[in-house]
């Protein structure tokens, strides 16, 4: 018998709904949902080709060791 996958919901606190209420276009949601100063810049990356961390370095040198594994992971 297949078990049950938990259903997994978002805390999303009380400032982030405001703020995702007040947006007026889809691109804005987009972004906010995307957030992060290097995220953008790591999604184009890696829209181009897989990377590897160190590619991805080379490819946003303005962006920290430690900036880029905390875009990263999140």
């Amino acid at each position: 018998m297949p078990t049950k996958m938990p259903k997994i919901t978002p805390k999303i606190t009380k400032e982030k709904r405001e703020k995702f209420e007040n947006l007026q276009c889809s691109m804005e949601a987009t972004l906010a949902v995307i957030g992060g100063k290097y995220k953008i810049n790591i999604l184009y990356a890696l829209c181009i080709r897989t990377m590897r961390y160190n590619e991805i370095a080379k490819f946003i040198p303005k962006a920290t060791p430690k900036m880029l594994s905390t875009q990263l992971k999140s």
